[in-house]
């Protein structure tokens, strides 16, 4: 019984192994291979190719160079610097000296500009002709690297004296000019009366005007502020603000009083609501577009720096007739056709 038994567990386990081996052996039908097209193997060497990380090239580095001698006015020179602050991405380095030596000339250099017009330029110019050099005012150079950018600084005080008495109230305006610079009360004084003559008073007291409050460069805040203190008996309504005169503690003294007030400088926040424009010429835009141009050049002549008259905040008081007026007086100065001087032009500016 047990030998039976145990002859029925050996045949059992004899027919599961065959079973298991026939299922072993069944054929399988293999599964087709995926085909792929041409347009899908470029698609994935194209996206395979991304993938791999390149080098950012470093763009090469520029440097441009500022000569600016130390009679150059704060104003000019604050005004030649804005025009070198370019993007970041421009890659620039940026050498300010009071006098350009040979040493400071490398391949890298691009651009040379000087706050004058030196006497040596043409050295430098025929030496090195692959540099663009850049001088501001004085006559065009006959040089093929070196670009003239008009500018008379008369030019802008005799406009901001001509605004002034286009904008002042029964002609009733003064100016703060520095005393320590060369024409600049001169060509204030002339660009006023250009536009109103004898510019006397209508109503009492009966005053010539515009009046000016003239004092060293170098005065502080506290001292234009009591020279302004001494013609207010004579009723002023406009102020025009030289760049040497503008702080922010002179903003503040005339943020409590009531007079509209013009200058080269920005519209200061605080003073938006009398502020009636600004009129300067665009030195830093012309230094800009020369420094940051993206495509190389060298090239010689002149440039016209374009004339800002930015409106303030003064209702509508700077229209669009008075900007026409000064831009039309500007191109007139740029001409000859108007002298900011009297009786001549100092030699530096005779054409």
């Amino acid at each position: 019984m047990q030998k039976s038994s145990l002859q029925a567990k050996y045949f059992f386990l004899f027919a599961l192994f065959l079973l298991f081996l026939s299922g072993c052996n069944i054929p399988q039908t293999p599964e087709p291979e995926p085909t792929i097209s041409a347009e899908e193997i470029s698609f994935q060497e194209t996206e395979a190719a991304a993938l791999i990380p390149t080098e950012t090239p470093e763009p090469e580095l520029r440097k441009a160079i500022l000569i600016a001698p130390s009679d150059t006015t704060p104003y000019l020179l604050n005004t030649i610097r804005d025009g070198f602050a370019v993007d970041s991405n421009q890659n620039l380095e940026f050498i300010e000296a009071e006098t350009l030596s040979e040493s400071m000339l490398d391949a890298k250099t691009e651009t040379v500009v000087f706050s004058n017009s030196p006497a040596d330029i043409g050295d430098y110019a025929q030496k090195h002709p692959e540099i663009q050099f850049v001088v501001i005012g004085g006559d065009p150079q006959p040089f093929g690297n070196v670009l003239t950018i008009r500018y008379d600084p008369g030019f802008e005080t005799f406009l901001g004296g001509y605004a002034l008495a286009l904008s002042a109230t029964d002609w009733r305006g003064a100016g703060l000019i520095p005393s320590d610079v060369a024409f600049r009360e001169e060509t204030f004084l002339n660009g006023a009366q250009y536009f109103c003559g004898r510019c006397q008073s209508v109503i009492a007291p009966y005053v010539v005007f515009p009046l000016v409050v003239s004092l060293p460069s170098s005065a502080s805040a506290e001292e234009w502020s009591s020279g302004i203190d001494q013609i207010l008996s004579n009723y002023i309504y406009s102020f025009y603000i030289s760049p040497e005169a503008a702080s922010d503690a002179l903003f503040e003294k005339f943020s409590g009083m009531e007079v509209t007030l013009l200058g080269a400088n920005d519209m200061p926040v605080s003073l938006e609501s009398k502020w009636l424009a600004t009129i300067r010429i665009d030195i830093a835009g012309a230094v800009k577009e020369i420094v940051s141009a993206e495509e190389r050049s060298v090239r010689g002549g002149e440039i016209i720096p374009e004339l800002l008259i930015v409106p303030g905040g003064v209702g509508k008081t700077f229209h669009e007739g008075r900007k026409i007026r000064i831009e039309e007086v500007y191109q007139n100065l740029l001409s000859g056709l108007i002298s900011a001087y009297d009786p001549v032009p100092p030699a530096t500016f005779e054409k």
